[in-house]
């Protein structure tokens, strides 16, 4: 009897765990909280940062590498200031046909020694993004905060190549700049918002004449060509009563 006791108990507890399985499966999941779902630590996400913080750290870079290597620093400063092609290589692993590589482990020491962060990746590239940013301000000849941004706001986080993508026609704005240093600078009077929507607007027409879609040609009507007319302002820096430029 003994024998036959104790897997016939073993048998019964497997069957009740069995069902206790079926039935848990079987019974509604509470939905989850917003509150509890995990998110990712602080500082793990892509963080955006501004042209001038950018700057700033391709700045503290040049400089680490300075104190590294002189040499080292102008060979990169010249190879990237008289490139022409792709970005240059700086794994160090001296890939021919390339610009001269940063130091062994450059980026490591910066990141670790430097900026006392732990080194990964994302930080190479952003350091990586925001020396060559930096050098390439310094080799135009930006020695100013305000050149180095290339006229951007300290807030702005996009350079200005990529400022206006989403401008429609943009030659528009050309030909009625053009238009102003031809006959407004030229009569030296005020730069008349007047006259020169006027002239937007005669420009405009003219590239529907041409063939352009409406779409694809800005509005200079109500409050859409205000706004327009504001933005070229403030690109073209033309004050409202500029004489005798």
């Amino acid at each position: 009897m003994r024998s036959f006791a104790l897997p016939a108990f073993c048998s019964a507890i497997m069957f009740t765990a069995f069902v206790e399985g079926v039935m848990n499966r079987a019974r509604p999941q509470a939905r989850r909280n917003a509150d509890d779902i995990r998110r990712p630590e602080a500082g793990t996400r892509n963080e955006s940062s501004t042209i001038s913080e950018k700057l700033l750290l391709g700045a503290k870079a040049f400089a680490f590498l300075r104190n590294i290597s002189q040499e080292a620093a102008d060979s990169y400063a010249q190879a990237l200031a008289a490139r022409d092609g792709p970005a240059l290589d700086d794994d160090g692993d001296g890939v021919p046909g390339r610009a001269p590589s940063l130091p062994y482990g450059f980026w490591n020491d910066f990141w670790s020694v430097e900026m006392r962060l732990t080194y990964n990746e994302q930080r190479r590239t952003k350091g990586r993004r925001a020396l060559q940013l930096y050098l390439q301000r310094q080799a135009a000849g930006a020695r100013t905060a305000e050149a180095e941004r290339g006229g951007a706001k300290p807030t702005a986080k996009r350079n200005s190549s990529a400022a206006s993508n989403a401008t429609k026609a943009l030659g528009l704005g050309h030909m009625l700049l053009q238009f102003f240093v031809d006959e407004v600078r030229f009569l030296s009077c005020r730069a008349d918002s007047s006259l020169l929507m006027d002239k937007a607007r005669s420009l405009r027409q003219t590239l529907l004449d041409q063939g352009w879609a409406e779409c694809d040609v800005p509005r200079l009507e109500g409050q859409a060509g205000k706004s327009w007319f504001r933005r070229w302002r403030l690109g073209n820096h033309i004050a409202a009563r500029m004489t005798g430029m």
